[in-house]
């Protein structure tokens, strides 16, 4: 059996994040997915309606697909619709990996006293 070297990518774009900005940097994901995998499949939500006749929204995307011919057919969609109430979405924070220096990262993980953590009973009653 031949083996083949797959990029799977799963993208996000919020619809407050412009759909020329969101393109751009897709592309360059994508050139760099391209040349070093056999295939890649790319799975999301892209918040851009494909169903709109000329939108420049919907063209730029299967453009930007096609363009790495990642796309031999009709691109693939579907749309759910939910009944009834929605929950309240949720605000999640992260840190960006963009100034991430590891070596201070090891350095804070070999100064770290990870052995006491064999000396906790209780972990409602640890000191901060």
């Amino acid at each position: 059996m031949n083996k083949l070297n797959y990029v799977v990518g799963v993208v996000y774009r919020p619809q407050h994040c412009h759909y020329t900005d969101f393109i751009n940097t897709l592309e360059d994901y994508l050139s760099e997915a391209v040349s070093t995998a056999d295939a890649v499949v790319l799975l999301g939500d892209f918040n851009i309606d494909l169903n709109v006749v000329g939108s420049l929204q919907a063209d730029a995307l299967v453009d930007a697909v096609a363009t790495f011919g990642l796309a031999d057919h009709e691109l693939i969609y579907c749309s759910l619709k939910v009944d009834g109430n929605l929950s309240q979405g949720c605000m999640r924070t992260y840190r960006s990996l963009k100034y991430f220096d590891y070596n201070l990262f090891r350095e804070d993980l070999l100064q770290t006293p990870f052995y006491l953590i064999y000396d906790i009973n209780n972990v409602n009653e640890t000191e901060v």
